[in-house]
């Protein structure tokens, strides 16, 4: 997307909303990286750290991130606790502040992963963070949304969907 292959391992997922003539207007779905890139980055004596992270963005978007963290050496469970919890902190902050087309474009440009090894450094040398996976769960105000349209549907007189394969006109 971005037109640099050293992004080549990302799977950027959209979802298409609705397509005019020859244009496609989609909403950024989420992102996963390579099994093989995410394998490639762990060594021996080293520690791989999950973090996963559920958040709400500035636009009430809901996303859940898996990151990890790798390390220059073998890190005690203290350490580890520490990295986790200063990833989850930031990422939670983070998420708070942001729209999901900024979280967009910080994936792409990967300053989420050196802001998360920055921080980090200061617990345990730290040789890489990654975004491993991305998910945009729901919009948090979807079920006034979803009302809003029904109701609006009622009003043109269209057929909605009542429950399960029932069917009623207005």
């Amino acid at each position: 997307m971005s037109g640099d292959f050293i992004k080549s391992h990302l799977r950027l997922l959209f979802k298409i909303e609705k397509v005019e003539g020859d244009d496609a207007i989609a909403m950024f779905m989420g992102h996963e990286a390579g099994s093989d890139y995410v394998r490639a980055l762990l060594r021996r004596r080293r520690s791989r750290i999950d973090c996963i992270v559920e958040g709400k963005t500035k636009d009430e978007y809901r996303i859940k991130i898996h990151l990890v963290v790798i390390t220059r050496s073998r890190l005690n469970r203290s350490q580890s606790k520490g990295v986790r919890d200063t990833t989850t902190s930031y990422m939670g902050e983070y998420l708070e502040d942001k729209t999901l087309g900024e979280f967009f474009r910080d994936l792409l440009s990967n300053a989420i992963a050196r802001e998360v090894q920055s921080r980090c450094r200061k617990i345990a040398p730290i040789s890489g963070a990654e975004l491993v996976r991305s998910h945009v769960e729901r919009m948090v105000k979807l079920g006034a949304a979803i009302e809003e349209e029904k109701a609006n549907e009622i009003e043109k007189g269209e057929t909605i969907e009542v429950g399960e394969g029932e069917a009623a006109e207005m």
